[in-house]
């Protein structure tokens, strides 16, 4: 696997697994759709926009916890038995918690590779913590502009005040410029000091 690059602001190192490569399942999916009453048994389904299923696994709610069991894409046959838990909610009820097969820490999530698991014991990161400084940037900017409408459109939306209208187009130029910076930088550590004069003598 790679390592992280030595461009400047260069992320945490690649190594680390991306959670947008596992599937995964969300207990408060299942406690809000019942699906965590004893005895059940039902399948779930991954589909993608055009209800083409993508992955699946068989659930067994059994004796208090959840039974997982699905074959990985190398054709490996993984059954897991995950403890369910349950802590009380401020205003009232109960929320339920996965207890993770290898820590034994409550998550609301567990990721589903080899091992069932949560993220922290498969060592998976989030997509914003493999992000170099460029690309924490861009994802800003992204942001940003989907509040005008989606990428490029800077309209401002109906209702929107016009300072708040002002205030989101400067937070996205500031971005640009921001990556701007990042490019002067990389470009001195490529190729020296005087960079922004070669720079200048090929426009």
């Amino acid at each position: 696997m790679g390592k992280g690059g030595s461009r400047p602001g260069a992320g945490r190192p690649a190594q680390y697994r991306n959670t947008l490569n596992f599937w995964h399942i969300d207990v408060r999916r299942l406690q809000r759709d019942n699906l965590l009453k004893e005895g059940m048994v039902y399948g779930w389904l991954w589909r993608d926009k055009n209800a083409e299923e993508l992955a699946s696994i068989n659930v067994q709610v059994v004796n208090g916890a959840v039974r997982f069991s699905y074959r990985t894409g190398s054709d490996q046959d993984v059954n897991e038995l995950v403890g369910l838990t349950e802590t009380a909610c401020n205003y009232g009820g109960s929320r339920r918690w996965f207890i993770c097969p290898y820590c034994s820490q409550r998550c609301a999530l567990l990721y589903l590779g080899r091992q069932v698991a949560c993220r922290k014991c498969l060592k998976l990161k989030y997509p914003s913590q493999s992000d170099d400084e460029m690309d924490a940037s861009w994802r800003r900017q992204y942001k940003l502009e989907e509040k005008l409408g989606g990428r490029g459109r800077w309209r401002k939306p109906k209702g929107m005040h016009q300072s708040t209208f002002d205030s989101i187009r400067m937070k996205i130029l500031e971005e640009d410029f921001r990556r701007e910076a990042l490019l002067v930088v990389m470009g001195r550590q490529l190729f020296g000091k005087n960079f922004m004069n070669i720079e200048s003598d090929l426009i």
